[in-house]
């Protein structure tokens, strides 16, 4: 008994991992795919060496392709009806049954399987020989009925008895043309199915190749965009540099007086420069090279409800003879315009590095990412009390 052979009445109760996406029917001899999902071993089908998975087309080579025996001996504690009789039992004695009780049914099943989508040639060639015997046996019974059981008194009786089974020779001769039809219709399915097979994995094939493709340029993509950043950074330094050739501190502590605040705020909310950069400063003369990054309109999650300020470490001729990774306690000040005695509104913020964080590490390019205090103030407080912080729209 062939995997095909292997049709059982309750199909519709087997649960579906037990049933075969190829032949649909119930596992015979199951073989687990790369994928994961599984064949019967007489469904396997190479193309050059690779088998594609009806259930997620993904393409598997001979090689990966392995006995799932474990799998099998879970099925045989499925429950079956037999598809000829009303015998019910487990999976692991159904084919003990079927050899004991229907041996007949090879013959006959012969007749019944070609028509299912995975018959093989040799079923084509027992039922051509089948047919073939039961054409010669009829016509043997035929002819000696003719001799030996109609009477011999009556030469009419006779003639029309002998009409009778010449024509009932013809319709085995016309049925047997029609059943020869038939399998040569099966043949060509057969050979549609495979050619279709073969399409899908050429498919299955061009579409991994396409997704790899796919997956090279998002990579490249990725270091395209890694590359602009790098270049605007240094673009960026090098405009700094040009405005700004001399620096403006070099004790550590850095006033950054802001001008044209209004459109910049402006330009914030619009997006069209989300961030503003300070002139370098430095913690000394030989010391660590420094600047500030401010979001007006808040950075990222914060956006629209803070100000963001950052503090970038930037590369320096001095770095080798510094201690790195940078440790020192960074302060942050919002002063008060208004009241320059007492400074009773400034906004104050501090962190201390953490020394973990690339960012306060040595620089390997000009600047390193920022780090610093999202929520250094609220927008809110900031527009309730601009009058305190901003004096002639700076």
């Amino acid at each position: 008994m062939t995997t095909h052979d292997y049709s059982v009445k309750n199909i519709g109760e087997i649960p579906s991992n037990y049933i075969c996406p190829f032949c649909k029917l119930i596992f015979h001899k199951p073989y687990q795919l790369n994928c994961g999902h599984r064949i019967c071993k007489s469904c396997i089908n190479f193309t050059n060496n690779e088998i594609t998975c009806l259930t997620c087309y993904e393409v598997s080579s001979k090689e990966n392709i392995r006995s799932d025996r474990g799998f099998y001996l879970d099925m045989e504690k499925q429950s079956i009806s037999c598809s000829i009789c009303t015998w019910i039992g487990s999976l692991a004695f159904y084919r003990k049954h079927i050899d004991q009780n229907h041996n007949y049914r090879e013959s006959i099943g012969t007749t019944t399987n070609v028509y299912t989508k995975q018959s093989d040639q040799s079923n084509r060639s027992k039922l051509v020989n089948n047919i073939e015997a039961c054409q010669e046996i009829m016509s043997d019974i035929f002819s000696s009925s003719c001799s030996i059981f109609l009477p011999q008194n009556s030469s009419t009786s006779n003639d029309q008895h002998c009409i009778r089974l010449s024509q009932i020779q013809e319709m085995i001769r016309s049925l047997s043309n029609h059943l020869n039809i038939l399998i040569n219709d099966q043949q060509s399915s057969h050979n549609l199915i495979r050619d279709s097979h073969t399409l899908l994995q050429t498919h299955a094939r061009n579409f991994t190749s396409l997704k790899a493709s796919a997956e090279i340029n998002i990579g490249l993509a990725n270091a395209l965009k890694i590359n602009y950043d790098l270049l605007a950074q240094e673009l960026w330094s090098i405009k700094r540099i040009v405005d700004d050739p001399i620096p403006t501190s070099y004790c550590g502590r850095y006033i950054w007086k802001i001008t044209n605040v209004q459109e910049r705020i402006a330009d914030a909310k619009s997006e069209r420069q989300t961030s503003i950069y300070s002139s370098p400063f430095y913690s000394s003369l030989t010391g660590y090279k420094l600047c500030l990054r401010l979001y007006l309109n808040g950075d990222s999650d914060v956006r629209g409800r803070f100000i963001s300020l950052f503090l970038i470490i930037m590369r320096n001729d001095y770095d080798a003879i510094l201690h790195w990774p940078f440790s020192y306690e960074v302060s942050f000040c919002l002063i008060d315009q208004s009241t320059l005695n007492n400074n009773q509104h400034n906004m104050t913020a501090s962190f201390w590095p953490d020394i973990g964080l690339d960012c306060f590490q040595r620089p390997v390019y000009n600047m390193n990412h920022g780090y610093g205090i999202k929520e250094f103030c609220s927008l809110v407080e900031f527009e309730q009390n601009k009058s305190f912080y901003i004096r002639d729209n700076g």
